[in-house]
C-alpha cells in the first residue's frame, strides 16, 4: 500500500514539473502584408517565449509534438479562416454597363452583374456586401431598361391615337335606325 502511494506520489511531482507539453499559447501577432500569422508560444518553466509561424509548426514535428492540442485546434482554426478570407472575392472594380472586376489573393475576373446574380454558386465565393451592391445595380439598371421599354410603347400607342383621331375626323359615321 505504501509503495502504490510512493509510486503515485511520485508519477504526480514528475507531471508537475515536467509536463507533456513543453509550449502553451500566449499571443497571436498578425502581420498585415503577407498574411501571415505569428504565434508566440511561452516555454514550460521559463520566461522565454518563442514565435513561430503555421509552416513552421507544419513542417517541424518536434515543435508540434510539443504544443498544447488545445492551443494546435485554435492554431489550425484561426489559420482556417484565414485561408477562407483570403479566397472570397471582392470587388476591385466597377465598370461601366454593370460589369465587376472580382478579386481575391490569388487572381482577377470579370464579369457582368446579371451573370452573377444568376449563378447562385458564386455567391459563396463573394462576400456579402458586395453581393447586395451587385444585386442593386443589377436591379436598377433592369428596372430602367424595362421603364424606356415601357415609355416607348406608351408614346408608340400615343402616336397610334393621334394618327387614328385625325383619320377618323374626316371619316362621318352613319348610323342606320330600323
Amino acid at each position: 500500500m505504501k509503495i502504490s502511494l510512493f509510486v503515485s506520489f511520485k508519477k504526480w511531482i514528475i507531471s508537475v514539473f515536467n509536463p507533456p507539453y513543453q509550449l502553451t499559447l500566449s499571443e497571436k501577432i498578425i502581420r498585415p502584408s503577407p498574411n501571415e500569422v505569428l504565434y508566440v508560444f511561452k516555454q514550460y518553466g521559463s520566461h522565454d517565449y518563442i514565435k513561430i509561424s503555421y509552416t513552421d509548426i507544419l513542417n517541424n514535428h518536434n515543435i508540434m509534438r510539443s504544443i498544447n492540442p488545445t492551443n494546435l485546434m485554435d492554431i489550425h482554426l484561426n489559420e482556417y479562416l484565414i485561408k477562407l478570407e483570403s479566397d472570397r472575392y471582392r470587388i476591385k472594380e466597377q465598370l461601366r454597363n454593370n460589369i465587376y472586376a472580382l478579386s481575391n489573393n490569388h487572381h482577377e475576373e470579370i464579369y457582368s452583374g446579371e451573370h452573377i446574380c444568376k449563378n447562385i454558386d458564386m455567391f459563396s465565393n463573394i462576400s456579402t456586401t458586395d453581393i447586395c451592391k451587385i444585386a442593386y445595380a443589377s436591379g436598377f439598371n433592369k428596372g430602367r431598361k424595362i421603364s424606356t421599354e415601357i415609355s416607348e410603347i406608351i408614346a408608340k400607342n400615343h402616336n397610334e391615337r393621334l394618327a387614328n383621331k385625325t383619320t377618323s375626323n374626316n371619316i362621318i359615321k352613319i348610323k342606320c335606325n330600323k
